[in-house]
């Protein structure tokens, strides 16, 4: 597998991810982390990330085609 993200929520109060096309969203406590990664293997993913008072948004795209947004993840 290509391309992961790592997360860590370096702050003091909770941190949402956003994990974009499907708004899944996940609540990092201070110190957690996570690695944000297509499923299946062989994707080279590339990722467009916002960033927001407590919230990051992540946006996983097949080869960096915006028209190829990964939907599994």
């Amino acid at each position: 597998m290509h391309g992961s993200l790592p997360v860590e929520n370096a702050g003091s109060v909770p941190l949402c991810l956003f994990i974009e096309p499907y708004g899944e969203d996940f609540w990092l406590e201070p110190g957690e982390a996570v690695t944000v990664s297509p499923v299946g293997d062989g994707i080279d993913a590339q990722f467009a990330v916002s960033v927001a008072a407590e919230l990051v948004s992540v946006w996983l795209y097949e080869d960096g085609d915006p028209n190829k947004v990964i939907s599994e993840s």
